[in-house]
């Protein structure tokens, strides 16, 4: 029996509706909704939710560590131009990923949404090759946040320590220094996470200014057009616009988010680095390809189903939602942009992802050798190959979608 739809459940949930109830009521209902059960406690506020989002976006850190690569392919103006274009890209990919949240707020994530709104004919295949693809892409999240943490201490000792002679396996084991701190974090002392999420909130902004007016102030100066009119092509690439393209990728990276630590994994990839910093590099390329391609998988679908009438209008009578395709699991939630918006939106978040992707494959610059090719294609090719391979030999027998825990009755899930 299949998960989502034939699944036989053991209880179903009471049919009354919360009209003025309090956040964890709504939750209930949102989650019963989907099948789900609320087991986990409610414990972040909405201080240490905004703290907890900037430390998940990492934005003007993260792009701290990666700027580099921007500023050979694409100089100055191609940073700038690049973080508009990236946080214009990013804006629409999260704000229909965002309207997938307000439908189905599960942490499931993506392989759930894509279950939800895949065709029945392949819904279990690109539910799982999804979950693939995201697990793999935080993985190698995980291994990337680790080894830039690292390498950053690392230079700082280097600053502060002239006679230093920095050694691979010494930024190795920084990496799993800095991944037993989040462990540590994420269960001994997890109680006090809203808190600490709060602490990093202040950090986040005062460390914005503590670091960028020291920047501003004793920075050599430059003219305007130096800013906004140089471009660079540190890749010798044939063109300056594909320069810049590949150079896209560092501010991409500033805006990717940062969810959970699977250190056994991560610290496994780290001793890639004693060997080869280029081969570890190419596993941590898996972030941006991986991730965005089940990005991609969620934002397509959704236009697909928002083109077809495929999700249905909580302000729909019961008739006439009843008169909608059976599988048409989700109506829009709370956050949805509707109308010809809301489709371009998403046309242009598919389009800056399917960008993205491409060029995340291709290598720093040429001529391309084996120690500087990006085999990141073949990482990802691998995870492809070898979860459509493990899908058709035994996953399907036992793989049925996304677990349903409760049911609501059709007609009551149509008017909630």
């Amino acid at each position: 029996m299949d998960g989502l739809h034939d699944l036989e459940l053991n209880e179903t949930v009471p049919k009354r509706r919360v009209e003025h109830g309090n956040a964890d009521d709504r939750d209930r209902e949102e989650l019963a909704r989907l099948g789900k059960k609320q087991v986990l406690q409610r414990n972040f506020g909405f201080m240490s939710m905004l703290g907890f989002s900037c430390t998940m976006l990492i934005t003007w850190e993260g792009l701290l560590t990666v700027f580099v690569q921007g500023l050979s392919n694409g100089g100055p103006a191609g940073l700038v131009y690049g973080y508009l274009l990236a946080w214009i890209g990013t804006l629409a990919v999260f704000t229909t990923m965002a309207e997938l949240v307000s439908m189905a707020p599960t942490s499931s994530g993506q392989y759930h949404w894509v279950a939800l709104l895949a065709p029945p004919s392949c819904q279990r295949f690109l539910s799982y090759l999804t979950g693939w693809l995201t697990v793999a892409g935080w993985q190698a999240f995980v291994a990337s946040a680790c080894y830039l943490s690292g390498t950053l201490i690392q230079g700082l000792i280097i600053l502060q320590h002239p006679g230093y002679h920095p050694k691979l396996w010494h930024g190795t084991f920084l990496f799993w220094a800095v991944a037993a701190c989040a462990v540590f974090v994420n269960t001994v002392v997890s109680r006090s996470l809203p808190k600490l999420e709060s602490l990093i909130l202040v950090l986040h902004v005062l460390g914005f200014f503590a670091i960028f007016i020291p920047l501003i102030y004793l920075s050599p100066r430059t003219s305007a057009s130096f800013v906004f009119r140089k471009f660079l092509n540190g890749g010798d690439w044939p063109s300056q616009g594909l320069s810049f393209f590949v150079g896209l990728l560092g501010n991409v990276f500033a805006f990717l988010v940062a969810i959970g630590v699977t250190s056994s994994i991560a610290i496994l990839l780290s001793l890639i680095s004693i060997g080869s910093t280029v081969a570890l590099n190419d596993v941590l390329s898996l972030t941006v390809a991986s991730l965005f391609l089940s990005y991609f998988a969620c934002c397509s679908l959704l236009l697909w189903r928002r083109c077809t009438g495929g999700i249905f209008d909580r302000k729909l009578t019961s008739r006439d939602a009843a008169n909608l395709p059976q599988s048409s699991q989700l109506s829009w939630g709370p956050f949805h942009i509707p109308g010809m918006w809301g489709v371009v939106i998403n046309i242009v978040g598919c389009t800056f992802l399917i960008i993205v992707i491409f060029f995340s494959f291709w290598p720093p610059g040429t001529p391309v050798t084996p120690s500087t090719m990006n085999y990141s294609v073949l990482a990802t090719g691998l995870v492809v190959i070898i979860s459509t391979v493990y899908y058709a030999v035994c996953a399907h027998k036992v793989y049925t979608g996304p677990v349903v825990e409760v049911m609501v009755p059709v007609m009551e899930r149509m008017n909630s």
